[in-house]
């Protein structure tokens, strides 16, 4: 179709300033209907003329896919602008809940845990039960809990999960949810609730029409820190960890990935190979950077740190406890 374009931004401008308020509002939701019977493809272009056309209901939609795109290609700062955006156009119900999933989301990917748990419970609450945003808000609640040392959100996640009767879908959120809930469990003493919720989510893979390779790698790092935290089946732990590890590749979640490698090093680490875990933690710290994954970046340099000090001690010849 032939297109048509101001000369100059200044030239648009003033033929912009000189409509009235009402007319505007009709021009933007003229444009935004358009655009998006056009197959516009960039909802943040189609939120903002549904925004300033005053059709705020449909914008918010439009704000709820720019937020996730956000996520999806690692532009975090663009996210909480985008939110707020939203939360401006009267976002209620299961909307707002997806709008505070994704500010929780925008908190945990930047280490900045504290902030997680506010909007990550108010998501649990308006999210339907079971679905997959809603267990993503479990991961997310739980992951605060663990990291800040908030019982009652863990508890609050711990309670969501164990409540829901329902079949668990095999999807990369519950895989998550599963494995930071497993890893709360153990690290309290719980191995035999961690134990059932394992269980629980194998019977949810093999239940499942088609593998889903996000939860099965969350499945293996599950595996991997029941063992590693126990020193139990050492043999089974750097296995998992690498199967998780291609799995997550072949899904190109590379969010997963930065977890798989610091369980990978460690495994490593756990097996007496502190070479080549701290050739693992090099990659996988620089791979989180790279993503601004700001906890798993900490957590690995943790490891790297061990390996080598341990490597020091081996050089040594000191004895290692």
């Amino acid at each position: 179709d032939p297109a048509f374009a101001f000369r100059h931004g200044l030239i648009r401008e003033a033929a912009y300033a000189m409509l009235t308020e009402s007319d505007r509002e009709l021009g933007h939701r003229l444009a935004a209907g358009w655009l998006e019977q056009s197959g516009e493809h960039d909802p943040l272009v189609l939120a903002d003329h549904f925004q300033r056309g005053a059709e705020n209901q449909r914008a918010v939609r439009h704000f709820i896919r720019a937020a996730q795109a956000a996520y999806d290609g690692g532009n975090y700062p663009a996210i909480l602008p985008i939110c707020d955006r939203a939360v401006a156009c009267g976002a209620q119900g299961e909307e707002r809940g997806e709008i505070m999933l994704s500010i929780a989301r925008k908190y945990a990917v930047s280490y900045e845990m504290k902030k997680v748990s506010t909007p990550a419970e108010e998501a649990l609450r308006l999210l339907p039960e079971g679905s997959v945003p809603w267990f993503s808000a479990v991961a997310l609640l739980s992951l605060a809990g663990a990291y800040t040392g908030n019982l009652a959100s863990l508890l609050m996640a711990l309670e969501a999960f164990q409540g829901y009767q329902g079949p668990i879908p095999a999807s990369g959120p519950a895989g998550i949810a599963g494995h930071v809930l497993c890893g709360g469990l153990v690290h309290g003493g719980q191995r035999e609730a961690a134990d059932q919720l394992l269980e629980r989510m194998e019977a949810a893979e093999r239940d499942a029409e088609r593998m889903d390779p996000v939860f099965s790698g969350y499945l293996c790092l599950m595996r991997t820190f029941c063992s590693l935290m126990e020193l139990s089946d050492l043999g089974e732990a750097l296995p998992n960890a690498e199967r998780a590890l291609h799995l997550f590749a072949e899904a190109r979640d590379e969010l997963a990935q930065s977890l798989a490698y610091y369980l990978k090093g460690w495994a490593q680490i756990a097996v007496g190979d502190f070479e080549n875990g701290e050739q693992t933690c090099q990659h996988g710290l620089q791979h989180s950077r790279r993503l601004g994954f700001g906890w798993a970046e900490g957590t690995t340099t943790v490891f790297l740190g061990l390996a080598q000090i341990m490597r020091g001690q081996e050089r040594t010849g000191i004895e290692t406890l």
